[in-house]
């Protein structure tokens, strides 16, 4: 009889199995009917008889193994032990390729589990002597749905964490090795109730750290719940927020001082309280307002000069404290008045706006600065300036705009605050050049 030629690659090397025949070359599997079933035992004993004799002998041993349940790698073994070349060897073993194709899809029927096709395919080719090529054919052969097994592994997924859909796709793509396709599928085919998740994963992160609600929905939201689905999950947990305020607050303390009004604004700009929660938290988190307050007016001093009356006007209107509690804190700091003053004139005079002069400086420093006359007095006494020089451009400012006689200038100079002596060595030094 006229041998058959595979129509795929012109071959006509075949492997009998039980139902099927397959082409050795490219691995086409064939349904024949009974009456052409001897014309494939002819050809596959014509061609057996025209390969070389220890070739013959190396596949039939090959064959005998294979029934024995050999790996391919033993069967190799095997067959270098029995005399054969490596070359023979391989060469029988390969025209095994059909047995080899059908163990591995025995195996991947058992390893199947909840697994992605990639992921399948890998582990069978890890644990079973197989190429890639041989594996890629069995597992195509099985006809799986890749969706339902997609499926399987969201549920497995769902009975250990939380998660919003979006979440469980992205899981399924990158952990598990389905396609996006298939992912989403399977979890738009879920009959999950996404505002338990919801609950569940709020409840872990009321766990770690306090939270309002509106800062816990968002949280969920960008997790990949809907905003309906956050907002049911966190509103099942019947959470008081004035108690994950007051957590909130109290953290907050922990790392910087604040007054009930910067705690208050902090509260509800950055973390998302109500204005009633956020008010109730800062009243319970700063009850000892005492030490807030003298944190507090500490914290302002280190960053700039103050008067008694300018401190505690800075409490009131800037954090938040009623005026008793203000001058309490105050006065029971133990501050140099005149110390600060000596800052605010150094600062004035720095700014070089204008020449000071005595007077000048200490005229600001009690009207505008609010310090008293004796603090202003010594915070002058302190401040090591050469006066003379002072009262010299001072001397200078007033005879740019009008003459003087020596007395009249010094006796401005006077009234400007400068001692007789700097007032006259100023006005001499002037009148020499």
């Amino acid at each position: 009889m006229k041998p058959i030629v595979c129509p795929m690659c012109g071959g006509t090397d075949f492997t009998r199995r039980e139902r099927f025949f397959l082409c050795n070359a490219c691995n086409v599997r064939f349904f024949l009917s009974e009456a052409d079933l001897d014309v494939i035992e002819e050809v596959s004993e014509e061609e057996i008889r025209n390969i070389s004799d220890p070739e013959r002998s190396a596949y039939e041993k090959a064959r005998q193994f294979a029934e024995y349940g050999y790996s391919r790698s033993d069967i190799l073994d095997e067959l270098k032990r029995e005399g054969f070349t490596k070359e023979q060897a391989i060469s029988a073993t390969d025209r095994l390729g059909a047995y080899w194709i059908e163990q591995a899809a025995e195996m991947a029927k058992d390893c199947l589990g909840n697994s992605s096709r990639d992921d399948l395919i890998d582990y069978v080719e890890s644990i079973g002597d197989f190429t890639h090529e041989q594996v890629v054919q069995a597992v195509a052969g099985l006809q799986i749905d890749w969706v339902k097994q997609a499926e399987k592994a969201a549920k497995e997924y769902l009975d250990d964490l939380p998660l919003s859909p979006k979440m469980l796709v992205d899981c399924l793509e990158t952990e598990r090795g389905f396609t996006r396709a298939q992912a989403t599928k399977a979890v738009t085919s879920l009959d999950a109730d996404w505002a338990v998740q919801a609950e569940k994963r709020a409840e872990e992160y009321l766990e770690d750290a306090p939270y309002s609600r509106k800062e816990l929905i968002e949280e969920l939201v960008s997790d990949g719940f809907s905003y309906e689905q956050a907002a049911k999950g966190v509103d099942r947990l019947k959470s008081d927020w004035v108690k994950q305020a007051i957590k909130r607050a109290k953290m907050i303390l922990e790392n910087e001082d604040h007054s009930p009004k910067g705690l208050m604004e902090e509260l509800q700009s950055w973390y998302g309280f109500t204005q009633e929660q956020a008010s109730l938290a800062a009243k319970d988190a700063l009850s000892k307002w005492e030490e807030t307050g003298l944190k507090m007016a500490g914290k302002h001093l280190e960053e700039r000069a103050y008067s008694r009356l300018d401190l505690i006007e800075e409490l009131e209107t800037c954090d938040d404290f009623s005026h008793d509690q203000a001058t309490w804190v105050v006065d029971h700091l133990n501050v140099n008045w005149a110390g600060q003053a000596y800052r605010q004139a150094w600062k004035h005079l720095e700014e070089k706006t204008s020449v000071y002069t005595p007077k000048k400086l200490i005229y600001e420093l009690t009207e505008y600065d609010n310090y008293s006359h004796d603090q202003a007095l010594s915070a002058l006494s302190m401040i090591r300036i050469d006066w003379t020089d002072m009262a010299r451009k001072k001397a200078q400012e007033y005879l740019s705009k009008k003459q003087y006689y020596r007395q009249q200038l010094i006796l401005q100079l006077r009234e400007d605050g400068f001692t007789m002596e700097q007032a006259a060595k100023a006005v001499d030094s002037l009148m020499r050049r």
